[in-house]
């Protein structure tokens, strides 16, 4: 098992997560996208969540969020080094940078019969973006309230059944 992010170059790389709580909710908030996190202080999301929770907030909006360094590995060093060969289902969720690790893992070479993805982030464009990146490297894609799943177009198991719950 490995404790690290993935990217395009084994390196030490910024984060940012909720610098008050060390509960699931928060972490699972943690992004390379500072921006995404703060969009959800902004929108009062992480106070509203913390309150519910019954934990106490910093006083100043500049104190939710923290930065740190992770140790990154790329997708093909991980690969290497545990000897993973063909991968049935990618899932990806990472606060609004998914498409871009997708991009990384690098659908051309690597062919993952299903890939499922959080999208509520992505606007309509970077979503446009996915969507013709998907469908260029044999992939139908279907949009599910706010994820998507990518289905190799020669793995067809599942295609009607996902059909059924497109938006």
């Amino acid at each position: 098992m490995e404790n690290v992010a993935i990217s395009d170059s084994i390196s030490l790389v910024d984060m940012y997560r909720v610098s008050f709580c060390d509960d699931r909710w928060a972490n699972g908030l943690t992004t390379f996208d500072r921006d995404t996190l703060q969009k959800k202080v902004d929108d009062g999301d992480i106070e509203r969540i913390a309150r519910k929770k019954g934990v106490t907030v910093p006083s100043s909006y500049s104190d939710y969020i923290e930065r740190f360094k992770v140790e990154c590995k790329t997708f093909e060093f991980l690969r290497v080094k545990y000897e993973i060969g063909e991968v049935d289902v990618l899932q990806i969720d990472v606060e609004g940078y998914d498409f871009e690790l997708i991009k990384l893992y690098d659908l051309s070479k690597n062919k993952p019969k299903v890939v499922v993805f959080e999208s509520k982030h992505l606007s309509e464009p970077d979503y446009a973006d996915a969507h013709n990146y998907f469908m260029k490297n044999g992939y139908e894609l279907i949009r599910l309230k706010g994820d998507s799943v990518g289905l190799r177009t020669d793995f067809k198991l599942g295609i009607k059944i996902l059909s059924e719950f497109k938006q």
